[in-house]
């Protein structure tokens, strides 16, 4: 089907893919890397790796409001995912799932899919990973890996912001009240 296509941009236009389908997509992307984890998991997950919830809730909510924002977080999602050394197959399929989809999705999972796919693919979740080796004195090594891992925040918010229009003038002032 996509032999030859050789950027997400050019498969995204080969498929004739419509908004539904892309934001699905990124539906079965995430769930294929979370092993379907349910939406509420997905919180969770976020929260448990040092997301704020407040921000999380915030972003959620941007997402399931904005369609717009969410197709194109969905999007920047999958091209992120293409670039990945196994992404191609992996967001191919997703697209191949998301072909058969049902005609309706809650935005509520789709927004969480979403942002949890926007985490994933920006971050793998880690800021920095070491591994340090011991050595004792009685001659025994022992080693020991410590991994930092990002707030999912702030991806989330990176993402959000860049398809979010800021205004460039500030809006009027309100009318004095009468």
């Amino acid at each position: 089907m996509t032999a030859t296509t050789e950027t997400f941009a050019q498969f995204l236009a080969d498929g004739g893919y419509d908004g539904e389908t892309i934001i699905q997509a990124c539906r079965y992307l995430t769930a294929l890397e979370t092993d379907d984890l349910p939406a509420s998991e997905l919180r969770d997950d976020l929260l448990a790796h040092g997301g704020s919830a407040l921000r999380i809730a915030e972003a959620l909510q941007a997402l399931a409001t904005d369609a717009e924002l969410l197709e194109q977080a969905a999007t920047a999602t999958l091209s992120m995912a293409w670039l990945a050394d196994d992404g191609r197959q992996t967001v191919e399929s997703a697209f191949r799932a998301a072909r058969g989809k049902l005609p309706v999705i809650e935005v509520g999972i789709a927004a969480t899919a979403v942002m949890y796919g926007v985490y994933l693919v920006v971050t793998k979740g880690i800021r920095s990973e070491r591994t340090v080796t011991e050595r004792r004195a009685d001659g025994t090594t022992i080693e020991r890996r410590a991994v930092e891992y990002f707030g999912p925040t702030g991806p989330l918010n990176a993402i959000t912001n860049i398809f979010r229009a800021q205004p460039l003038d500030p809006p009027p002032p309100a009318d004095p009240p009468a």
